[in-house]
C-alpha cells in the first residue's frame, strides 16, 4: 500500500504538470503493475507487447471470477479501450506530440474504467483520493467537449437549413421566369390576333 500511495503521487504530479507523459505514466503503471501481479519477470516476458500483457491480465480476471462467485466479471471492452489508447502514448512517447484534450480524457476515463475492475486496487484508499481528483476534471471536460460538438452540429445544421432556403429560393425564382416567360407569350399571341383582326 505504501509502494501505491508513492506511484499515486508521482501520477497526481505528472497530472498537473504534463499532458502527454501523464496519460504516458498511466499505461506505464497499468503495464508495471501487471507484470508484478502475473510475475513476468524473465527476459522472455520483457519483451512482451502491451496489448499482450494486457490480454493475458484480463483472462487471469476473467478465470478469477468464474472460481469466486463473489468478484464481479469486468466489461472487457474496458481492455480492448485501453490497447487503444496506447497508441496515442506511444506517439508522445516516439514524436514528443501533444496529444488532443479529448484524447486525455479518453485515456484517463479508461484508466479509471481498470481501476475499478481490479477489486484490491478500487478497494486502496490511495486509488480512491486518485479518482476523486481526476473525475471530476474527466467529466467537466467532457461536458465541455459535448458542448464544442453541440454547438458545431447547430452550426452544421443552420448553414444546411440556409442551403436548403437558398435551394428552395432558386427554384422559386425559375417557377416565376417560366411563369413570366409563359405570360409574355400569352400576351404577344393576343396582340398579334388583334393585328390580325384588323
Amino acid at each position: 500500500m505504501a509502494q501505491w500511495q508513492k506511484e499515486v503521487e508521482r501520477l497526481e504530479k505528472l497530472y498537473k504538470s504534463d499532458a502527454g507523459f501523464f496519460t504516458i505514466g498511466l499505461h506505464s503503471w497499468i503495464e508495471s503493475y501487471i507484470k508484478k501481479k502475473l510475475c513476468l519477470y524473465d527476459t522472455a516476458s520483457c519483451k512482451l507487447e502491451f496489448p499482450k500483457i494486457i490480454g493475458m491480465f484480463k483472462n487471469k480476471l476473467f478465470d478469477d471470477c468464474a472460481s469466486n462467485s463473489n468478484l464481479k466479471r469486468p466489461d472487457p471492452k474496458i481492455f480492448g479501450d485501453i490497447i487503444r489508447d496506447h497508441h496515442l502514448t506511444n506517439e508522445v512517447r516516439h514524436e514528443f506530440v501533444l496529444p488532443l484534450e479529448d484524447d486525455v480524457i479518453a485515456v484517463t476515463s479508461n484508466f479509471l474504467r481498470f481501476i475499478r475492475s481490479v477489486p484490491e486496487l478500487y478497494a486502496c484508499h490511495d486509488f480512491k483520493k486518485l479518482e476523486s481528483i481526476l473525475k471530476p476534471w474527466v467529466e467537466h471536460r467532457a461536458q465541455r467537449l459535448d458542448y464544442g460538438d453541440e454547438f458545431q452540429r447547430e452550426k452544421e445544421n443552420y448553414l444546411e437549413s440556409i442551403k436548403q432556403k437558398e435551394s428552395a429560393l432558386h427554384i422559386l425564382e425559375e417557377q416565376l421566369e417560366i411563369q413570366k416567360k409563359i405570360f409574355e407569350e400569352s400576351q404577344q399571341r393576343s396582340k398579334n390576333k388583334n393585328k390580325e383582326g384588323t
